[in-house]
């Protein structure tokens, strides 16, 4: 309510304000005139100052946006290009291609027995606080290892 009040009681002056111009003198017109003129010219730069700027900076962070993804794009294309062939090495191995079957079938046929333990192999790597864990160094310094330090 009051904001109403407010307003109506602005435009009011604003109206009084207005009606009286005629009695101001020469000296009051031109420098009203002088501030609407300025006031005016400048909220008309800032506003078309604002529109150009942001058009610009939307278009420039949009083209780094794009070389940025372009560019994580290729970096992740390129290590998933190393994994691959790494693969890809250890896979012309015949011992270890022998060794993996081996590891394979020393699992059984039930997909339910293969998960559990799976994951029973998982928890007991994840709970091992200790580098010195007997699983961890069986990993850690398994044949694949050792086949990629030894040279051929």
């Amino acid at each position: 309510m009051s904001q109403k009040n407010d307003s109506l009681s602005t435009t009011t002056t604003d109206v009084s304000i207005a009606r009286r111009f005629g009695g101001y003198s020469l000296r009051t017109k031109l420098i009203a005139a002088f501030l609407i003129m300025s006031v005016l010219a400048v909220g008309a730069v800032a506003f078309f100052a604002n529109r150009s700027t942001t058009a610009a900076l939307t278009t420039s962070v949009g083209g780094n946006l794009k070389r940025l993804t372009d560019s994580k794009a290729l970096n992740i294309g390129d290590l998933m290009a190393r994994q691959l062939d790494a693969l890809r090495s250890l896979s012309l191995s015949r011992e270890l291609r022998d060794r993996l079957i081996l590891a394979n079938t020393s699992y059984g046929s039930n997909p339910e027995e293969i998960r559990a333990e799976l994951d029973e192999l998982h928890q007991e790597w994840v709970a091992s606080e200790n580098d010195s864990d007997f699983l961890i160094q069986s990993r850690y310094w398994c044949f694949v290892r050792r086949f990629l330090i030894t040279p051929r």
